[in-house]
């Protein structure tokens, strides 16, 4: 590659509309998904915002877990408990629904929850790979990359 190119990788859909989070159990029915962790903040939960959600999720037939403990620049020890509930709960996909926090703790829960290693086996460069659970990330805050 020249000096001047860059390749770049996005993910396989980006769907952007008016209410399309009242759409995320057909979503999730379209990966397979049986069972999810809700991955948010107790702001949002408090709101109101993941009402059409989970609304959608339940009527898709989607069993939702909801981690809601999320905090702002996550400690490890945030992480690593939405990591257990998600264990726990044996889910099959995740969702990240929120700013840059929750959606940053979904990405680690997604990578971690059927691995037998903690969030400091990944810390540091090309360690965090391999296979993940589904992903599916609902940004409510607009920043660079949050699509």
């Amino acid at each position: 590659m020249s000096a001047t190119g860059f390749d770049f990788e996005s993910v396989p859909r980006v769907v952007c509309e008016n209410g399309a989070s009242a759409r995320l159990g057909q979503f999730a029915k379209e990966l397979g998904l049986t069972h999810v962790l809700v991955v948010t903040d107790a702001g949002l939960m408090a709101s109101g915002v993941l009402t059409d959600a989970l609304a959608s999720l339940s009527a898709s037939g989607v069993e939702t877990t909801v981690f809601s403990e999320v905090l702002g620049d996550p400690p490890a020890a945030c992480v690593e408990a939405a990591v257990h509930v998600a264990k726990q709960a044996r889910v099959d996909g995740v969702i990240g629904i929120g700013g840059g926090s929750s959606m940053d703790t979904a990405k680690l829960v997604a990578l971690l929850a059927e691995r037998d290693v903690g969030l400091h086996a990944i810390y540091g460069v090309n360690r965090a790979t391999g296979p993940r659970l589904p992903l599916v990330q609902v940004p409510t805050t607009a920043g660079t990359g949050s699509e």
